[in-house]
């Protein structure tokens, strides 16, 4: 069983705010054990509560057992709930008549693994892609369980949901609100850092096994002891590793075995570093994970103790939970309890960063180092286009984030950008206020940076200073803002009462003043959910397929005919809330056919033109990747299409960033 971070759906009841009654919905993390009765290969267990519908590539995003006699699956709550329904999420890509008969049981029993607790559903059928929702009244319990009775059974499932009421006097771990977001799901490091080998071995480089290509690996010739070794630049908490095997070569399925995960901070001793899992085999083409419990280091190794060894890996994930969080939703925990154990209300005072997720705007944007990259987690290490944010040159460069709340800011961490050009942030200075008066850079001063090293994170207090607005600006003519990252660390009073009810309360305008504020809550901060859909379009030029621009390769595009109003569709299968799109035109030739593009979200999937328009593109340089803010315009439909007559329609990489939409139970 593995203790992992996950997502429980909890509908708040009716309670009473400033004698209004307000019906709220909202997540719940909790410390939870996810097992099953066997497992097929990389179809681990926690691959069905990862958010990730697998339409795509089950194997990586589903869990299966293997043929067995009633194969089940198993979720701890870790707490007694009421559960209203139960949502499940069957494979697209074949066999949905698997989970017929499966049966859905809810309670407290561990006798038979779980498997003797009252059902709550049995399900007939699923068709291949679909979620299907299970009501189950209420029923309590701490287990939740699918199992299919039978023998030479499969049991696999690519989402599980449980929506549940919170029960009276039940422990609540944390919670998300709109007053601040929590990015509960690991990102992908991986590609953020520098790779290197203990020996080359011809042209298998050290950087193939990050290039998201499982055809391109690394690897090092036959030797003693030899090591894979991924530099993140900066420590990271990490929560598990990935690798990929060689696809292609049956032979060289042993090769791995053996091998050690390794996270640490020496970079020189290689094997001093503690080791987070052993690898006892992966088979060929396969992605297994390995979980390693938020192991702190700055570097990851895979080395393979012996003699006539070798380390070929394909890819490698490195999944982190970012430092601040994941210790915000410790204390939040043990806050929670204790609050809960003397039965009365409390309140205590979070720190927690502000900036995430945030409305952010500057002066003026050059190329694609659009606004929101200085807010996105990536300093910005390996390739600082898409990873920082930049003004032009200019008078007066600025920088602002809209907290939408007044808070009072402690301080405030920014990254500056390690390829070059380090003295550039010299002499900007934090603002903090609550006036847009000269776009917010009349508001008072935190600090003023003299200088910040290439690529280095640099703290400056601001001593509870108040305010909405946060500023950088740089004083002056002919100046340049880059910022690689930028993080705002304020507090929020959260308190909570006797019936496990939260309350947001945030500081308004007085220092005697707090108001409550109803927090209605959105599931992620933003990722990129376009490679969970699939895609279509107008017509096909030869093998410019509609999925090439979901691949992450900029240099793989899609094509249309010569045609009238081409168009692009991309199927999100969910319902969405859509922060920004950002498209990528093909570099090698005809950059001006995207000119006059229009972006589209909405739900319509027929009548595609009928759906609101989220932006036009009027240009995009060959090869550049620009992004188009949608302000959460919801729908499960992103098109891109070119109103006209005898058009062409070329998409290199298109992303789609956005939310998951609470929808009311």
């Amino acid at each position: 069983q593995n203790n992992i971070i996950i997502l429980l759906i909890i509908n708040i009841l009716y309670y009473s705010i400033v004698k209004e009654r307000v019906n709220h919905h909202s997540f719940i993390f909790l410390q939870i054990n996810v097992t099953q009765s066997s497992t097929n290969g990389s179809w681990i267990t926690e691959q069905a509560i990862d958010l990730d519908p697998g339409f795509k590539q089950p194997s990586s995003t589903c869990s299966s057992t293997k043929v067995q006699t009633n194969p089940w699956w198993r979720v701890d709550l870790s707490y007694i709930y009421r559960v209203s329904r139960v949502v499940i999420t069957n494979r697209l890509d074949c066999c949905p008549e698997r989970i017929n008969g499966a049966e859905i049981r809810i309670g407290n029993s561990l006798e038979n693994n779980g498997n003797n607790n009252p059902i709550c559903a049995v399900i007939s059928s699923i068709p291949a892609g679909v979620s299907s929702t299970y009501t189950c009244n209420d029923m309590e319990g701490r287990y939740v369980n699918l199992i299919i009775p039978g023998d030479s059974r499969i049991l696999t499932l690519c989402e599980v949901e449980s929506f549940a009421h919170v029960a009276p006097k039940n422990v609540i771990t944390a919670i998300s609100s709109d007053m601040f977001f929590f990015e509960h799901v690991p990102v992908n490091v991986a590609t953020w850092g520098t790779a290197d080998l203990s020996i080359l071995y011809q042209d298998w480089y050290a950087q193939n096994a990050l290039d998201g290509s499982i055809y391109t690996c690394s690897s090092t010739p036959w030797q003693t002891d030899p090591w894979w070794k991924l530099d993140l630049m900066k420590t990271y908490s990490v929560n598990r590793v990935t690798i990929t095997s060689k696809p292609d070569c049956t032979s060289c399925e042993s090769w791995l075995n053996g091998a050690e995960i390794r996270v640490g901070n020496v970079s020189l001793n290689v094997s001093s570093n503690p080791v987070c899992a052993v690898i006892s085999t992966i088979p060929t083409g396969a992605t297994y994970s390995y979980l390693c419990h938020g192991m702190e280091g700055r570097y990851i190794i895979v080395n393979n103790p012996g003699t006539s060894k070798c380390v070929t890996p394909c890819e490698v994930g490195v999944y982190v939970i970012f430092p601040g969080n994941s210790e915000l939703l410790n204390n939040l925990g043990l806050y929670s309890q204790n609050i809960l154990s003397y039965h009365k209300e409390r309140a205590v005072n979070i720190l927690c960063n502000l900036a995430t997720g945030r409305n952010v705007t500057q002066s003026s944007t050059n190329g694609s180092w659009i606004t929101e990259q200085a807010i996105d987690f990536n300093p910005g290490i390996i390739k600082q286009s898409s990873a920082c944010s930049s003004t032009n040159v200019q008078t007066n460069p600025w920088w602002r984030v809209d907290l939408i709340y007044i808070y009072r800011v402690s301080r405030v961490v920014i990254t500056n950008r390690l390829d070059c050009c380090p003295e550039r942030i010299n002499g900007a200075e934090i603002r903090i206020g609550n006036s847009l008066e000269n776009n917010g850079n009349n508001n008072p001063i935190c600090a003023v940076i003299s200088s910040i090293p290439a690529g280095v994170s640099s703290t400056y207090t601001c001593n509870d200073m108040e305010g909405r607005y946060v500023n950088l600006i740089i004083p002056g003519d002919s100046r340049i803002l880059t910022l690689c990252e930028v993080e705002v660390f304020g507090e929020v009073l959260i308190s909570i009462n006797e019936t496990g009810i939260f309350y947001v309360n945030v500081f308004i305008e007085m220092k005697t003043d707090f108001k409550i504020v109803p927090y209605f809550i959105t599931f992620l901060t933003p990722l990129n959910v376009a490679a969970w859909g699939t895609a279509v379009q107008s017509t096909l030029a030869n093998d410019w397929y509609p999925q090439n621009a979901l691949d992450g390769k900029s240099y793989t595009c899609t094509h249309t005919d010569l045609e009238s109003n081409p168009w692009w569709k991309l199927d999100l299968m969910n319902m969405y809330s859509v922060n920004r799109v950002a498209i990528t035109n093909r570099g090698d030739c005809c950059n001006t056919r995207i000119n006059g593009a229009e972006i589209r979200i909405g739900n319509n999937s027929s009548d595609l033109f009928s759906n609101p328009v989220c932006a036009v593109v009027s240009t995009i340089p060959a090869g550049a990747t620009y992004s188009y803010s949608c302000n959460w315009m919801e729908g499960r439909y992103v098109t891109v299409n070119i109103p006209g007559t005898s058009r062409v329609l070329t998409l290199c990489e298109v992303e789609v960033y956005g939310k998951g939409v609470i929808k009311q139970i």
